[in-house]
């Protein structure tokens, strides 16, 4: 197969940059926020919601389609056939209706990004005569207003660190969104252990102690809080005991998730680095907090 670039786009895992098809124009939209601020009866102005969510954003694609093979030849079939059956397989790609696409951008050298989509207009293509060659527009829409990380990637805390101390998550450095489906685990002896985001002071605490052989696992996607002995990062929302009575959550206004982790810039401005605190009491050199999560970004 012949590619035509070095920084891809694929859908559901077929290149878009082939001598049979490719992109020639890309439109892409970083998220609007949909405000949640509010009017107070008598006061000037409205409240500010400092929590507002990511609209959807649009992703716009247009493809040409050409009566050859991926390597550039003409099949035995001819031009017009070969186009034809290269507008089906197209057509039937961004046709998908029972689940999201599976977008991705190279964005660097082995470096890729991700975002589930949708296509929201219809595909009207243009076809030349005599039927060898054509274009067509689609309109995609990013339902979650980002891009992510293809894969979760763990990250271990320094065991025994010191009570509140703040820790970069290495595996979230250069992060632009806010991350709010992260999985934590801790690790005991710790009592009334407390992870925090020290950019907006949202926390999450577990109101009981943790032996040094048992572990509190919280999914912030789902809601999950659960302590046991053997929990690891990937254990199953319903292993050990359901610990939703004794966490409570806060730290912010409109917090709407247990823990959303916030990127921003470091004391000297040279990178953006995503930090989380472990607190409690009768922490030893075992005590320590690991993180499942991937990477979140406007565009």
């Amino acid at each position: 197969m012949v590619n035509t670039s070095t920084r891809p786009i694929t859908v559901d895992g077929v290149r878009l940059d082939t001598l049979a098809w490719n992109i020639s124009k890309i439109s892409r939209q970083v998220a609007s926020r949909r405000s949640a601020d509010y009017e107070v009866p008598g006061v000037d102005g409205v409240v500010a919601s400092l929590n507002d969510p990511l609209e959807a954003v649009t992703f716009g694609l247009e493809v040409f389609v050409m009566g050859t093979d991926a390597d550039g030849s003409v099949p035995p079939a001819g031009r017009a056939d070969t186009f034809r059956a290269n507008l089906d397989e197209l057509v039937h790609l961004f046709g998908k209706r029972h689940e999201l696409l599976d977008l991705r951008e190279t964005v660097a050298t082995g470096v890729e990004r991700q975002a589930l989509a949708k296509v929201v207009d219809s595909i009207a293509p243009e076809v030349n005569l005599p039927g060898s060659a054509g274009s067509f527009t689609v309109g995609l829409t990013i339902p979650a207003g980002m891009w992510q990380d293809v894969d979760t990637q763990d990250w271990a805390g320094v065991a025994g660190t010191a009570s509140g101390t703040n820790q970069e998550v290495l595996t979230l450095r250069g992060a632009t969104e806010r991350i709010t489906d992260a999985i934590f685990l801790v690790k005991g002896p710790v009592t009334n252990p407390r992870l925090r985001d020290p950019v907006t002071g949202a926390y999450v605490q577990l109101n009981r102690a943790l032996s040094s052989t048992e572990f509190w696992r919280v999914n912030v996607a789902t809601w999950a809080s659960r302590y046991g002995t053997g929990l690891t990062l990937g254990s199953a929302d319903t292993a050990g005991t359901d610990a939703q009575a004794l966490t409570q959550y806060g730290g912010t206004r409109n917090q709407v998730h247990f823990l959303p982790l916030v990127p921003a810039r470091n004391a000297t401005g040279t990178v953006r680095w995503t930090r989380v605190s472990l607190t409690g009491t009768g922490m030893t050199a075992a005590s320590q907090v690991s993180v499942r999560a991937r990477r979140k970004f406007a565009a």
